[in-house]
Protein backbone atom coordinates (compact mmCIF):
# COMPACT_ATOMS: atom_id res chain seq x y z
CA UNK A 1 0.00 0.00 0.00
CA UNK A 2 1.55 3.19 -0.88
CA UNK A 3 0.93 7.12 -0.81
CA UNK A 4 1.56 9.24 -3.86
CA UNK A 5 4.75 7.11 -4.34
CA UNK A 6 6.57 6.37 -8.26
CA UNK A 7 9.74 3.81 -7.47
CA UNK A 8 11.73 1.70 -9.26
CA UNK A 9 12.26 -1.25 -7.10
CA UNK A 10 11.98 -5.20 -6.81
CA UNK A 11 8.63 -5.54 -4.73
CA UNK A 12 8.95 -3.30 -1.81
CA UNK A 13 11.80 -1.82 0.17
CA UNK A 14 12.90 -3.59 3.33
CA UNK A 15 14.91 -2.15 6.49
CA UNK A 16 17.94 -4.27 6.56
CA UNK A 17 20.71 -3.15 4.18
CA UNK A 18 21.90 -6.99 4.40
CA UNK A 19 18.92 -7.97 1.69
CA UNK A 20 19.55 -5.04 -0.32
CA UNK A 21 21.32 -5.72 -3.84
CA UNK A 22 23.02 -2.29 -4.46
CA UNK A 23 24.98 -1.64 -8.02
CA UNK A 24 27.23 1.02 -5.88
CA UNK A 25 30.43 0.19 -4.63
CA UNK A 26 30.03 -3.40 -5.05
CA UNK A 27 32.05 -5.82 -7.49
CA UNK A 28 30.15 -8.39 -9.73
CA UNK A 29 30.37 -12.20 -8.34
CA UNK A 30 31.54 -14.76 -11.46
CA UNK A 31 28.83 -17.55 -11.80
CA UNK A 32 29.59 -20.20 -9.23
CA UNK A 33 28.40 -23.77 -10.06
CA UNK A 34 25.35 -25.07 -8.46
CA UNK A 35 24.28 -21.79 -6.51
CA UNK A 36 21.28 -21.16 -8.50
CA UNK A 37 19.20 -23.95 -8.03
CA UNK A 38 15.93 -21.88 -9.02
CA UNK A 39 12.96 -23.75 -10.80
CA UNK A 40 10.65 -21.26 -10.62
CA UNK A 41 9.02 -18.97 -13.55
CA UNK A 42 11.32 -17.13 -15.78
CA UNK A 43 10.43 -14.28 -18.47
CA UNK A 44 10.52 -15.77 -21.70
CA UNK A 45 11.87 -13.28 -24.11
CA UNK A 46 12.86 -9.32 -24.64
CA UNK A 47 9.28 -8.41 -25.13
CA UNK A 48 7.32 -10.22 -22.48
CA UNK A 49 4.88 -8.39 -20.80
CA UNK A 50 3.27 -9.11 -17.32
CA UNK A 51 -0.54 -9.87 -18.14
CA UNK A 52 -3.16 -7.19 -16.36
CA UNK A 53 -6.21 -9.35 -15.38
CA UNK A 54 -9.60 -7.18 -15.28
CA UNK A 55 -11.66 -9.90 -14.52
CA UNK A 56 -12.60 -12.68 -11.70
CA UNK A 57 -10.16 -15.66 -10.88
CA UNK A 58 -10.12 -18.25 -8.85
CA UNK A 59 -7.85 -18.52 -5.78
CA UNK A 60 -7.15 -21.78 -7.53
CA UNK A 61 -6.76 -20.71 -11.18
CA UNK A 62 -4.52 -17.40 -8.99
CA UNK A 63 -2.12 -19.94 -7.38
CA UNK A 64 -1.38 -22.31 -9.80
CA UNK A 65 -0.98 -19.69 -12.88
CA UNK A 66 0.93 -17.32 -10.66
CA UNK A 67 2.03 -17.97 -7.49
CA UNK A 68 3.26 -21.55 -7.84
CA UNK A 69 4.64 -20.27 -10.49
CA UNK A 70 6.67 -17.55 -8.99
CA UNK A 71 5.14 -15.30 -12.13
CA UNK A 72 4.15 -11.75 -11.70
CA UNK A 73 0.90 -10.33 -12.14
CA UNK A 74 -1.28 -7.12 -12.45
CA UNK A 75 -4.61 -7.05 -10.94
CA UNK A 76 -6.69 -4.29 -12.37
CA UNK A 77 -10.32 -5.05 -11.31
CA UNK A 78 -13.29 -2.50 -12.39
CA UNK A 79 -15.15 -3.07 -8.84
CA UNK A 80 -13.04 -3.61 -5.78
CA UNK A 81 -12.95 -6.93 -4.25
CA UNK A 82 -15.56 -6.65 -1.69
CA UNK A 83 -13.41 -7.94 1.18
CA UNK A 84 -11.37 -4.88 0.23
CA UNK A 85 -13.82 -2.49 -0.19
CA UNK A 86 -13.32 -0.06 3.12
CA UNK A 87 -10.05 0.73 1.18
CA UNK A 88 -11.58 2.99 -0.45
CA UNK A 89 -11.67 5.01 2.34
CA UNK A 90 -7.72 5.38 2.24
CA UNK A 91 -7.76 6.47 -1.39
CA UNK A 92 -8.75 10.32 -0.44
CA UNK A 93 -9.71 10.19 3.31
CA UNK A 94 -6.92 11.11 5.66
CA UNK A 95 -9.35 12.23 8.05
CA UNK A 96 -10.25 8.54 8.42
CA UNK A 97 -6.85 7.22 8.67
CA UNK A 98 -6.40 9.86 11.32
CA UNK A 99 -9.24 8.87 13.39
CA UNK A 100 -8.43 5.41 13.34
CA UNK A 101 -4.45 5.67 14.24
CA UNK A 102 -3.47 9.09 14.34
CA UNK A 103 -2.19 9.10 18.43
CA UNK A 104 -0.06 5.51 16.85
CA UNK A 105 3.59 6.02 16.89
CA UNK A 106 5.57 5.29 13.96
CA UNK A 107 8.96 4.76 12.58
CA UNK A 108 9.42 7.50 9.18
CA UNK A 109 12.33 7.42 7.18
CA UNK A 110 13.94 10.65 6.35
CA UNK A 111 16.20 11.40 3.67
CA UNK A 112 18.57 14.38 3.55
CA UNK A 113 18.10 15.70 -0.04
CA UNK A 114 16.55 15.53 -3.15
CA UNK A 115 19.25 12.81 -4.26
CA UNK A 116 18.53 10.70 -2.08
CA UNK A 117 16.87 7.33 -1.66
CA UNK A 118 14.96 5.75 0.80
CA UNK A 119 14.98 2.10 1.52
CA UNK A 120 17.88 2.07 3.64
CA UNK A 121 17.35 2.63 7.38
CA UNK A 122 19.93 4.49 8.50
CA UNK A 123 17.77 8.27 9.11
CA UNK A 124 14.81 7.19 11.07
CA UNK A 125 12.19 9.59 13.41
CA UNK A 126 9.70 8.44 15.80
CA UNK A 127 6.16 10.33 15.51
CA UNK A 128 2.67 9.87 15.52
CA UNK A 129 0.84 8.81 13.02
CA UNK A 130 -1.48 11.83 13.14
CA UNK A 131 1.70 14.33 12.86
CA UNK A 132 2.91 12.28 9.94
CA UNK A 133 -0.14 12.68 7.75
CA UNK A 134 -0.29 16.80 8.71
CA UNK A 135 3.58 17.96 8.89
CA UNK A 136 4.25 15.93 5.92
CA UNK A 137 1.50 14.19 3.53
CA UNK A 138 -0.87 16.82 3.69
CA UNK A 139 2.14 19.41 3.01
CA UNK A 140 3.72 17.96 -0.07
CA UNK A 141 6.88 17.00 2.01
CA UNK A 142 8.78 14.95 0.28
CA UNK A 143 11.76 14.18 2.47
CA UNK A 144 9.84 11.73 5.00
CA UNK A 145 8.59 8.48 4.14
CA UNK A 146 6.45 5.88 6.18
CA UNK A 147 8.01 2.41 5.48
CA UNK A 148 7.99 -1.02 7.15
CA UNK A 149 7.60 -1.33 10.68
CA UNK A 150 9.17 -3.18 13.35
CA UNK A 151 6.52 -5.75 14.62
CA UNK A 152 6.49 -7.31 18.76
CA UNK A 153 7.80 -10.75 19.10
CA UNK A 154 5.74 -13.10 20.92
CA UNK A 155 7.27 -13.49 24.60
CA UNK A 156 6.59 -17.43 24.60
CA UNK A 157 7.22 -18.62 21.32
CA UNK A 158 9.28 -16.20 19.67
CA UNK A 159 6.91 -15.89 16.20
CA UNK A 160 6.93 -12.12 15.20
CA UNK A 161 3.31 -10.50 15.04
CA UNK A 162 1.26 -10.11 11.65
CA UNK A 163 1.57 -6.45 12.06
CA UNK A 164 3.29 -3.49 13.85
CA UNK A 165 0.75 -2.18 16.62
CA UNK A 166 0.36 0.29 13.96
CA UNK A 167 -1.51 -1.38 11.50
CA UNK A 168 -3.46 -2.78 14.66
CA UNK A 169 -5.38 0.43 14.92
CA UNK A 170 -6.28 -0.03 10.97
CA UNK A 171 -7.43 -3.32 10.70
CA UNK A 172 -10.65 -3.70 10.50
CA UNK A 173 -10.10 -2.00 7.01
CA UNK A 174 -8.30 -5.07 5.53
CA UNK A 175 -8.92 -8.84 5.68
CA UNK A 176 -6.13 -11.34 7.18
CA UNK A 177 -7.03 -13.48 4.97
CA UNK A 178 -7.83 -12.37 1.46
CA UNK A 179 -10.72 -14.09 -0.83
CA UNK A 180 -7.91 -14.27 -3.90
CA UNK A 181 -5.05 -15.97 -1.80
CA UNK A 182 -7.57 -19.30 -0.81
CA UNK A 183 -5.71 -20.76 2.05
CA UNK A 184 -2.43 -19.04 1.81
CA UNK A 185 -1.93 -17.39 5.16
CA UNK A 186 -0.44 -13.55 5.48
CA UNK A 187 3.23 -13.61 6.54
CA UNK A 188 3.18 -9.74 7.17
CA UNK A 189 0.64 -6.66 6.07
CA UNK A 190 2.56 -3.22 6.02
CA UNK A 191 1.61 0.36 4.77
CA UNK A 192 3.90 2.90 2.88
CA UNK A 193 3.12 6.16 2.26
CA UNK A 194 4.84 9.40 0.83
CA UNK A 195 4.91 11.97 -1.15
CA UNK A 196 7.60 11.82 -3.57
CA UNK A 197 8.04 11.14 -7.28
CA UNK A 198 10.54 9.87 -9.36
CA UNK A 199 12.33 8.08 -5.77
CA UNK A 200 13.69 4.86 -5.73
CA UNK A 201 14.00 2.29 -2.83
CA UNK A 202 17.13 0.74 -4.29
CA UNK A 203 16.91 -2.68 -5.77
CA UNK A 204 16.23 -4.94 -3.22
CA UNK A 205 14.97 -8.96 -2.78
CA UNK A 206 12.18 -9.87 -0.28
CA UNK A 207 11.86 -12.80 1.46
CA UNK A 208 8.18 -13.68 0.63
CA UNK A 209 5.46 -13.07 -2.35
CA UNK A 210 4.01 -9.62 -2.19
CA UNK A 211 0.01 -8.61 -2.81
CA UNK A 212 0.78 -4.73 -3.22
CA UNK A 213 -1.86 -2.68 -3.56
CA UNK A 214 -1.56 0.49 -4.77
CA UNK A 215 -4.19 3.28 -3.36
CA UNK A 216 -2.73 6.45 -4.37
CA UNK A 217 -0.48 7.71 -7.07
CA UNK A 218 1.42 5.37 -9.18
CA UNK A 219 4.28 3.30 -8.39
CA UNK A 220 7.04 1.56 -11.33
CA UNK A 221 8.01 -2.26 -10.61
CA UNK A 222 11.16 -3.42 -12.18
CA UNK A 223 11.72 -7.19 -11.61
CA UNK A 224 14.06 -9.47 -12.30
CA UNK A 225 13.84 -13.11 -11.58
CA UNK A 226 15.91 -15.25 -8.92
CA UNK A 227 17.30 -17.06 -11.73
CA UNK A 228 19.30 -13.79 -13.17
CA UNK A 229 20.42 -13.50 -9.63
CA UNK A 230 24.06 -13.91 -10.56
CA UNK A 231 24.13 -11.48 -13.04
CA UNK A 232 23.21 -9.22 -10.47
CA UNK A 233 25.68 -6.15 -8.52
CA UNK A 234 24.86 -7.19 -5.19
CA UNK A 235 26.27 -6.26 -1.52
CA UNK A 236 27.01 -9.20 0.17
CA UNK A 237 27.82 -12.64 -1.35
CA UNK A 238 25.37 -14.86 -3.13
CA UNK A 239 25.33 -18.82 -1.14
CA UNK A 240 22.76 -20.22 -2.52
CA UNK A 241 19.13 -19.35 -4.47
CA UNK A 242 16.70 -21.99 -3.84
CA UNK A 243 14.06 -23.89 -6.12
CA UNK A 244 11.53 -21.79 -5.15
CA UNK A 245 13.88 -18.56 -5.69
CA UNK A 246 14.26 -17.76 -1.87
CA UNK A 247 18.02 -16.16 -2.04
CA UNK A 248 20.69 -16.31 0.87
CA UNK A 249 24.16 -14.39 1.42
CA UNK A 250 26.84 -15.72 3.20
CA UNK A 251 26.33 -15.60 6.72
CA UNK A 252 22.63 -15.42 6.50
CA UNK A 253 21.87 -19.16 5.69
CA UNK A 254 18.22 -20.35 5.68
CA UNK A 255 15.61 -22.83 4.29
CA UNK A 256 13.79 -22.50 1.70
CA UNK A 257 10.96 -21.05 3.42
CA UNK A 258 12.96 -18.59 5.75
CA UNK A 259 13.17 -20.70 8.54
CA UNK A 260 17.11 -20.45 10.45
CA UNK A 261 18.80 -23.92 9.81
CA UNK A 262 19.47 -24.71 13.09
CA UNK A 263 15.97 -24.01 14.34
CA UNK A 264 14.31 -26.38 10.62
CA UNK A 265 16.68 -29.10 12.10
CA UNK A 266 15.43 -28.69 15.40
CA UNK A 267 12.20 -28.33 14.56
CA UNK A 268 11.78 -31.53 12.82
CA UNK A 269 13.47 -33.53 15.68
CA UNK A 270 10.99 -32.56 17.98
CA UNK A 271 8.33 -33.14 15.22
CA UNK A 272 10.06 -36.83 15.11
CA UNK A 273 10.14 -37.42 19.12
CA UNK A 274 6.75 -36.35 19.19
CA UNK A 275 5.82 -39.18 16.72
CA UNK A 276 8.28 -41.77 18.61
CA UNK A 277 6.91 -41.03 21.77
CA UNK A 278 3.22 -42.05 20.46
CA UNK A 279 4.28 -45.01 18.91
CA UNK A 280 5.89 -45.86 22.13
CA UNK A 281 2.53 -45.39 23.89
CA UNK A 282 0.71 -46.85 20.94
CA UNK A 283 2.87 -50.53 21.49
CA UNK A 284 2.52 -50.30 25.30
CA UNK A 285 -1.23 -50.30 24.92
CA UNK A 286 -0.91 -53.34 22.26
CA UNK A 287 1.39 -55.45 24.45
CA UNK A 288 -1.24 -54.76 27.39
CA UNK A 289 -3.69 -56.08 25.24
CA UNK A 290 -1.62 -59.39 24.14
CA UNK A 291 -2.20 -58.37 20.54
CA UNK A 292 0.48 -60.25 18.52
CA UNK A 293 3.83 -58.85 17.31
CA UNK A 294 3.03 -56.31 20.09
CA UNK A 295 6.26 -56.71 22.06
CA UNK A 296 8.47 -56.82 19.23
CA UNK A 297 6.85 -53.53 17.78
CA UNK A 298 7.42 -52.35 21.66
CA UNK A 299 11.11 -52.85 21.14
CA UNK A 300 11.37 -50.98 17.98
CA UNK A 301 9.68 -48.43 19.31
CA UNK A 302 11.67 -48.07 22.39
CA UNK A 303 14.99 -47.86 20.07
CA UNK A 304 13.49 -45.19 17.72
CA UNK A 305 12.73 -43.02 20.91
CA UNK A 306 16.12 -43.34 22.02
CA UNK A 307 17.07 -42.20 18.11
CA UNK A 308 15.02 -39.27 17.96
CA UNK A 309 16.17 -38.70 21.74
CA UNK A 310 19.99 -38.53 20.39
CA UNK A 311 18.94 -37.02 17.92
CA UNK A 312 17.20 -33.53 19.66
CA UNK A 313 20.50 -33.77 22.09
CA UNK A 314 22.54 -32.88 18.91
CA UNK A 315 20.14 -30.39 17.24
CA UNK A 316 20.17 -28.57 20.70
CA UNK A 317 23.81 -28.70 21.01
CA UNK A 318 25.65 -28.82 17.67
CA UNK A 319 27.05 -25.57 16.52
CA UNK A 320 25.54 -26.25 12.65
CA UNK A 321 22.48 -27.34 11.69
CA UNK A 322 22.33 -29.06 8.01
CA UNK A 323 19.18 -29.16 6.59
CA UNK A 324 17.52 -32.33 3.78
CA UNK A 325 17.25 -31.28 0.06
CA UNK A 326 13.56 -31.60 -0.11
CA UNK A 327 13.12 -28.04 0.71
CA UNK A 328 11.77 -26.99 -2.74
CA UNK A 329 8.39 -25.76 -0.99
CA UNK A 330 6.80 -22.62 -2.54
CA UNK A 331 7.55 -19.54 -0.40
CA UNK A 332 3.96 -18.27 0.08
Amino acid sequence: MNDNQKQDSAFKRVPDDNNHNDARNCNKKPKKEGLNEYRGWKVPSDKYRIPIITNDITPEQFYHEYIKQRRPVILRYEKVPSDFHRLEEWKNNNQHLRKLAGQESVVVERRRCKTDSFGKGKREVTMKFGEFLTNFIEKGDDSHYLTTQDVQADPETGRPDLMAPFMKALQNDFPFRPQLMGHLILSNINLWMGSSSGVSSGLHHDYHDNLYIVLRGEKQFRLYSPHDAELMYTRGTLERVHPNGRINHVGETTTAYGADVKAHVAAQAAQAQALAEQALMDAEQAVAEGQPGAKEALEKAEANLEETMEAMLDAEFSDEGECSNDDDDDDD
